[in-house]
């Protein structure tokens, strides 16, 4: 009898499964216009409690990165070190990414096809963004990135967890904040529409991209100080190129518009008349050389698009270029 009450939970937790995988590949193909869909987290199951809990633990960590606990006198010392919280925040985002992945476009296969699907899900960055910062020292920087990136990913359920909130504070809004009414019900009514929770992503991406080149530019500064990471800056550079060339091909356009808005304002220290003319010619150097490294990869690419290789190729032969001698 026991036997048999084992066998049928097996068949039925299959059959479950079975049925759960036909939503995804109906949900995916039912009229996307060729756009990936947003990803399926079940509501319920191992799946479900392993993602809301890293999810919950993510933004719990970064608190906690950020709070100055080691300060506190008498117990401070009893409090994990910062740099834990940062390695067990980029575990979580690992680990969430890679069910988002999953969960949007099926199991990883080791093909082209694939390789492509997956270029423009926003949960690959964050999941490429978190490898490249596991070996390195804590950045801040980075993992507001890796915030933001989770907060775009996660935009719809965030959004509709908060209008229910969002009503009760407009509707028991005390006297002395007032002023602040038609702001709050200005953004309620955006996040009540399609329109307006696309303008919250598109917002938030734009802080994460210019988080992401902003950490580049630390990176290059940082080389004249004793913490230096030559390694890490390479790996950096080639991850923000990669994130250009994407985002160019398949994206928004939110990191080219973090290069050109921080462009603008270093330029605009640069030829300041208080500012030494070798900085301005040093970076003038950096900026030309960047840009020479980003046409030739787009140019190799467009070279294997025009020979059949297409995108993924492009990606390819980039990264089989980079090596360190």
């Amino acid at each position: 009898k026991g036997y048999d009450q084992k066998a049928n939970l097996a068949i039925s937790n299959r059959q479950q499964q079975e049925a759960y995988q036909q939503r995804q590949q109906q949900q995916r193909s039912s009229g996307n216009g060729g756009k990936q869909s947003p990803p399926i987290i079940p509501t319920e199951g191992l799946m479900n409690t392993i993602y809301t809990t890293c999810e919950k633990a993510m933004f719990f960590l970064f608190i906690l990165y950020l709070l100055p606990l080691s300060w506190i006198p008498l117990i401070g010392s009893m409090f994990p070190h910062y740099s834990y919280m940062y390695k067990l925040l980029l575990l979580c985002s690992l680990i969430i990414s890679g069910l988002h992945v999953y969960c949007t476009v099926g199991r990883p296969q080791f093909n082209a096809q694939y390789l492509q699907s997956i270029m423009s899900i926003q949960g690959v960055h964050a999941f490429f963004l978190s490898i490249v910062l596991l070996p390195s020292r804590p950045y801040m920087l980075a993992a507001a990135a890796i915030l933001f990136n989770h907060v775009v990913i996660r935009a719809n359920a965030l959004v509709a967890s908060v209008r229910p909130y969002m009503s009760n504070v407009l509707a028991s809004l005390p006297p002395q904040f007032a002023t602040y009414k038609p702001q709050l019900e200005q953004i309620n009514t955006m996040l009540s529409t399609p329109g307006g929770i696309q303008q919250f992503k598109t917002a938030f991406m734009n802080v994460s991209c210019t988080a992401e080149v902003m950490q580049g530019v630390l990176l290059v500064v940082e080389l004249l100080l004793p913490t230096r990471n030559f390694m890490f800056l390479f790996l950096w550079w080639q991850y923000l190129m990669m994130r250009y060339i994407v985002d160019t091909t398949t994206g928004t356009g939110c990191v080219k518009t973090a290069f050109i808005t921080l462009d603008k304002q270093i330029s605009s220290l640069t030829t300041h008349s208080m500012c030494p003319s070798i900085i301005g010619k040093g970076y003038g150097y950096v900026k030309n050389y960047m840009i020479q490294q980003v046409e030739s990869a787009q140019n190799a690419g467009q070279a294997n698009a025009a020979g059949g290789g297409g995108f993924v190729d492009s990606i390819k032969s980039k990264l089989s270029s980079c090596s360190i001698s």
